[in-house]
C-alpha cells in the first residue's frame, strides 16, 4: 500500500513538472511561429508581453501552490550563504542605483524584470530534475526550431524565387526585425538541439530518426544565413571548452553537434550560392568566409569607450539599469553589446565584481559536478550536461560581443539553461539538507520577492505597453531624425525623450 503511495507521487510530481513549463514552452512556441499583431504591431513587443505573462504565471503558482513555495525556497536555501549573500547585495545595489538615477521609472522597469528573471531561473530549476521533463523540453526545442525554420522557408525564401525570381537578403529570410535577435537565441539552443538525435533515437523507429537531426541542421543553416560572427565564435568555443574538459567520453554528442554544423552549411551554401548560380538570380547574402575576415567591430569600439567611461565616473553605483538608452547621451544603440561593459557603466563596477565572482564559483561548481557526475549518470544524461556546458559557454562568449543579456527571449532562454544546469547540480545534493535549511518562515519570502517584483514590473511597464506602438510613432513624429528604431526594453528603446 504505501509502495503504491509512493508511485502515486511520483506521478503526481510528474503531471505537476510537466504542467509548470506548459505556458513557458507553449507562449515561446506560440511567439516565434506567428505574429501576434492583437497585442503589438511590433514582433519585439510581442515577444516582451510573452516575458510578462510568464512572469505572471509565476507569480500564480507561487501564490496558489504551497509546494510550489516550498521547493523554490529548498532551491535557494541549499547555496551556499556566501553566494546568497551576493545574490542579495546585487538587488540592493540595482535598487539604489535605480532610485537615484535620472530616469527611475525605467531603471525600475529594468531592475525588476532582472530580478524576476532571477527567481524564474530558481523556480526552473526545481523542474528540470527528472528525465520525463527534460525529455519534454528536448523535444519542444526541437519543435518550435523546426517549425520557425520552416516559417522562414515556406514564408521568405520560396516566395522569392517565383515571386522576385532572386534570393532575399538574410533580414527577409530569418522573418524577424533584426536576425541578431536570433543569433542570441541560437547560442543558448544550438548545442540543446544537438542531443536530440543521442537522446530519443532508442525510443524513435529507425527509419524516422533522421527527423531528429532537422532542427539542428536548420538552424546551422539560420545561423549561417545570418552571417552572424559572435554566435558562430561562441559554438565553436563551447564545443571546444566541452571537448577540452571531457574528452574522449563525449566525443559522440560532438560528432552530432558538428555533423549537423556540416550539414547547416551544405544546405545554406546550396540554397544560397549554387541554385542561384545555376538559374542566375542574384542573392544579397554574404559569404560566411566574407564575414568572418571582416576585422571590423561594426562601430561597437565607441559604444564600449562610452560605456567604460560611464563605469570610471560611477564606479559605485553606475549610472542606473536602462540608462545608456537615454537619448541625450547620443549613442548609436541603447546598449553597448557587451555584457561585462553594460553592467559595469549601468549596475556599477561593484555590483560587476560580484556578479564575476558569483559566476566563477558558479563556473568552478559546475565543472566539477560535471566531471564527477558523468562516471556516474547514465550516457543520454551526461549528453545533456555537455550540451548545457557547451550552451553556457557559447552565451557567455557571445555576450561580450552582443545584447544577449536585453532582449526578451534571449533572457528566457538564459534563465532556462542556467535553471537547468542548477536544477542538475541541486538534484546531486541532498534534499534533506535543502528542507532543513529552508525554515517554514522562509517559505513565504521568494512568493512576497516575485509578487513585489512582478507588482513593480506591471506599475511601471503597462502604461507603457497599452500605447507602446502610439509611443513608437509619437517618437518619430518629435524627433524625425531618429530614422531606426533602438531597441532596449521596448523596440522603441530610448527614453528621455
Amino acid at each position: 500500500m504505501s509502495l503504491m503511495s509512493t508511485e502515486e507521487k511520483n506521478h503526481s510530481r510528474l503531471l505537476f513538472e510537466i504542467s509548470t513549463l506548459t505556458w513557458f514552452l507553449f507562449s515561446f512556441c506560440i511567439a516565434m511561429i506567428f505574429n501576434l499583431n492583437a497585442v503589438s504591431d511590433s514582433e519585439y513587443d510581442q515577444k516582451r508581453f510573452v516575458q510578462f505573462s510568464i512572469f505572471l504565471v509565476l507569480c500564480l503558482d507561487l501564490i496558489f501552490r504551497q509546494d510550489v513555495r516550498k521547493e523554490l525556497s529548498a532551491a535557494w536555501a541549499i547555496m551556499p550563504l556566501p553566494a546568497q549573500t551576493t545574490v542579495i547585495l546585487v538587488i540592493i545595489l540595482g535598487a539604489i542605483s535605480s532610485f537615484f538615477c535620472p530616469f527611475p521609472k525605467h531603471a525600475f522597469q529594468e531592475w525588476s524584470s532582472i530580478c524576476c528573471l532571477l527567481f524564474l531561473t530558481l523556480y526552473l530549476s526545481t523542474r528540470l530534475s527528472s528525465s520525463a521533463t527534460q525529455k519534454i523540453v528536448l523535444a519542444a526545442l526541437g519543435v518550435i526550431f523546426f517549425l520557425y525554420a520552416w516559417r522562414c522557408l515556406a514564408g521568405t525564401y520560396i516566395p522569392s524565387w517565383t515571386l522576385l525570381g532572386a534570393v532575399g537578403g538574410p533580414d527577409q529570410f530569418i522573418g524577424i526585425s533584426n536576425r541578431r535577435f536570433l543569433n542570441q537565441l541560437q547560442s543558448w539552443t544550438i548545442p540543446l538541439l544537438a542531443v536530440l538525435p543521442i537522446f530519443f533515437s532508442p525510443i524513435i523507429v529507425i527509419r524516422h530518426r533522421w527527423v531528429l537531426w532537422l532542427p539542428g541542421i536548420l538552424s546551422w543553416l539560420l545561423l549561417f544565413a545570418s552571417d552572424g560572427r559572435g554566435v558562430l565564435l561562441g559554438s565553436i568555443a563551447g564545443a571546444a571548452v566541452v571537448l577540452s574538459l571531457h574528452g574522449r567520453t563525449c566525443l559522440t554528442w560532438i560528432k552530432v553537434y558538428l555533423s549537423m554544423a556540416l550539414a547547416g552549411f551544405a544546405l545554406y551554401q546550396t540554397l544560397f550560392f549554387w541554385i542561384p548560380r545555376i538559374f542566375d538570380a542574384g542573392t544579397s547574402s554574404l559569404s560566411v568566409s566574407e564575414r568572418l575576415v571582416d576585422g571590423t567591430l561594426s562601430n561597437r569600439e565607441g559604444l564600449w569607450r562610452l560605456a567604460w567611461q560611464f563605469a570610471q565616473d560611477n564606479p559605485i553605483l553606475g549610472i542606473g539599469p536602462h540608462q545608456f538608452a537615454r537619448l541625450e547621451i547620443g549613442a548609436i544603440a541603447t546598449h553597448p553589446h557587451s555584457a561585462p561593459l553594460q553592467w559595469m557603466s549601468e549596475w556599477g563596477m561593484v555590483s560587476f565584481a560580484l556578479v564575476a565572482m558569483l559566476m566563477i564559483w558558479g563556473a568552478i561548481e559546475w565543472v566539477r559536478f560535471s566531471k564527477t557526475s558523468q562516471m556516474n549518470l547514465p550516457a543520454e544524461q551526461s549528453v545533456i550536461i555537455f550540451a548545457i556546458t557547451a550552451s553556457l559557454i557559447a552565451g557567455s562568449v557571445h555576450s561580450l560581443v552582443s545584447g544577449i543579456i536585453v532582449m526578451p527571449f534571449s533572457q528566457l532562454m538564459m534563465a532556462l539553461v542556467i535553471g537547468w544546469a542548477l536544477g542538475l547540480f541541486h538534484a546531486s545534493k541532498t534534499p534533506l539538507i535543502a528542507e532543513q535549511r529552508a525554515a517554514e518562515s522562509q517559505r513565504y519570502l521568494p512568493t512576497f520577492l516575485v509578487v513585489f517584483l512582478t507588482g513593480i514590473l506591471i506599475a511601471t511597464s503597462y502604461p507603457e505597453f497599452l500605447m507602446v506602438d502610439e509611443r513608437t510613432k509619437q517618437f518619430f513624429e518629435k524627433h524625425p531624425q531618429q530614422g531606426t528604431l533602438h531597441p532596449r526594453f521596448w523596440n522603441q528603446g530610448l527614453n528621455g525623450w
